[in-house]
């Protein structure tokens, strides 16, 4: 079995360097993991200082596709990014420069409208939904249905 945690919480800066990625990801790859995606969180309206700092690799570049030839996990930046209202729900697009140098985006829906974008249009990987606080929207299964049409995949985090 392989596992994946995406959502290794990290600050968005150079100080997390391979030290520590090494440290993680050999404790990660002790336990079966075969990948492992350093997330940072920020909330909407997106600003320079939200875009990728994280760097990968020991020399300070960026590893294509995040994968170490060594190691065998593959390590992946991503974002998530917490979002209340649909005006902001559109500058959230991997074309942007604050959000090109990520290779996962994930959105955290405060409101049922940008739900909405999220799983009919809006250009991310992950709709990351938190369960440690009520929502102020029902999950209604046609989203969900739409959402999982176009490939995107669903995260339910349940503690802080």
């Amino acid at each position: 079995q392989i596992f994946f945690d995406l959502m290794v919480e990290v600050e968005n800066d150079r100080t997390f360097g391979s030290v520590r990625q090494n440290q993680m990801e050999a404790m990660l790859k002790s336990l079966g993991y075969g990948a492992v995606g350093f997330n940072v969180s920020i909330t909407a309206p997106l600003q320079k200082h939200h875009a990728c700092q994280i760097l990968l690799s020991a020399d300070g570049s960026k590893l294509q596709e995040g994968r170490t030839q060594d190691s065998g996990v593959s390590r992946l930046t991503r974002v998530t990014v917490s979002v209340e209202d649909d005006t902001q729900a559109h500058s959230v697009d991997p074309s942007s420069p604050i959000l090109s140098g990520y290779d996962l985006i994930a959105v955290r829906p405060l409101s049922e409208r940008v739900f909405e974008l999220c799983c009919k249009s809006m250009r991310i990987d992950i709709i990351s939904i938190d369960l440690a606080r009520r929502l102020p929207f029902h999950l209604k299964t046609p989203l969900i249905n739409a959402a999982i049409a176009r490939g995107l995949h669903f995260e339910i985090t349940f503690a802080a």
